[in-house]
């Protein structure tokens, strides 16, 4: 089977990786409670 359009489907592989790592990071990242704040 031949895809129609190799290079939309590097494109897309190329925009979805940072997006990957990018949600990745955000499961790793710490919640830091701030009590004095006053707005």
């Amino acid at each position: 089977m031949m895809f129609v359009y190799p290079l939309f489907l590097w494109a897309l592989t190329a925009i979805s990786i940072p997006i990957i790592i990018h949600l990745f990071n955000f499961r790793r990242s710490k919640k830091v409670y701030f009590t004095n704040v006053h707005f």
